[in-house]
């Protein structure tokens, strides 16, 4: 269980050819064990523990009342962050880690991100946040073993077949990576963007093409997300907010007005560029309607090698797409394949959508 990937071969065939109750078996047996290491050293796990009397678990349903919830990870006080008490943010993190946050030095921290970048340096975290679109931040200590697991993950789901062992092409692929977001970021999603960038490309950095070549800034994020509550309260006129990210505000909602032209630019430049070529590329459904429907009203169509891996989905978000909206985008893409799935900060894995075509998408 602490080596899961080597213990299926890095082989997409193995991983789906267990049986199921015997994979089934495993898995509650890791969770078991897993839950006793973790009940001493994970405070808040083991306060909630003792609160419902439970001192072991052995079936799935027993797990179901420890799951935290997601206001778990944001409900740390935000005057914390308004006062640059990153100090006391440490000792609030370090009760949802197994990993001990004591020693961290959060001395002459100014933001959200100096912060992070500090527990990145002194610790095994990987801390990463949420967009903050119910107001709030979302903080996650998540870790880089995870992370790195995560990406070798991807590669097998992405570039393997079922049915036949990999070959040495599909466990260390070299392909150009289009990033419609920001190269870097603790935002959960733009987390990745350098495991991918690594992973994917051979090592060849010049193969990696991002919107954006910098980091979006977590601390706008955070105003951002402080607005909306605000907003919505109507209480926007009565909202502190730190002079400095004050002067970045109207910068910041600039920014986010241009950047649907600025996409339709970059996958006009990109067409042309990696035009025939393999690519893997990701993104959330309405983008990749958007992009590819634009495309296709300027008579592009077939872009890229049909081998080349796409990745999608995330949900709908609430925005309306034509019924033939997948059709859309593979006739744009011109690829064999597009993968589907979802994923959320708060879980580490990734759900890949079933390759059967009457699964239906959620």
């Amino acid at each position: 269980m602490d080596d899961p990937i080597s213990f299926f071969g890095e082989s997409l065939t193995q991983m789906h050819s267990i049986a199921r109750d015997e994979l089934e078996e495993l898995q509650r047996q890791a969770m078991a064990i897993r839950f006793q290491q973790h009940l001493q050293s994970i405070e808040m796990v083991r306060k909630l523990a003792n609160r419902l009397g439970i001192t072991e678990v052995n079936e799935f349903n027993d797990l179901v009342p420890l799951l935290f919830s997601h206001t778990a990870f944001k409900s740390y006080p935000s005057a914390l962050i308004d006062g640059k008490r990153f100090d006391l943010m440490t000792q609030w993190l370090d009760k949802l880690t197994s990993h001990d946050l004591s020693g961290v030095e959060t001395e002459g921290c100014h933001s959200i991100d100096e912060w992070i970048d500090r527990l990145d340096d002194q610790t095994p975290l990987e801390v990463i946040t949420s967009s903050g679109t119910t107001g709030t931040l979302s903080i996650i200590p998540k870790d880089k073993h995870g992370a790195r697991e995560g990406m070798v993950l991807w590669k097998i789901c992405l570039f393997q077949t079922f049915g036949h062992e990999p070959t040495e092409e599909e466990l260390h692929p070299a392909v150009d990576v289009i990033w419609p977001n920001y190269a870097k970021g603790k935002l959960g999603h733009l987390r990745i963007a350098n495991m991918i960038k690594r992973g994917f490309t051979g090592g060849d950095e010049s193969k990696f093409h991002a919107l954006y070549p910098d980091a979006i800034d977590t601390d706008l994020m955070f105003l951002a997300s402080k607005m909306r509550a605000a907003a919505s309260r109507g209480e926007l006129d009565r909202l502190v907010i730190d002079p400095a990210l004050a002067a970045r505000k109207d910068e910041f909602i600039a920014m986010q007005a241009r950047q649907p032209q600025e996409l339709d630019a970059f996958f006009t430049e990109i067409t042309e560029k990696l035009r025939g070529k393999r690519v893997f590329m990701i993104g959330a459904y309405n983008i990749m309607y958007d992009i590819a429907r634009a495309g296709l009203d300027r008579g592009v169509r077939n872009v890229f090698a049909k081998d080349s891996a796409i990745l999608t989905g995330g949900g709908l978000k609430g925005v309306a797409l034509p019924d033939d909206y997948m059709d859309v985008i593979g006739e744009f893409l011109g690829v064999d394949r597009i993968q589907e799935g979802y994923g959320f900060s708060e879980q580490s894995a990734f759900h890949w959508g079933c390759s059967d075509t009457t699964c239906s998408r959620g």
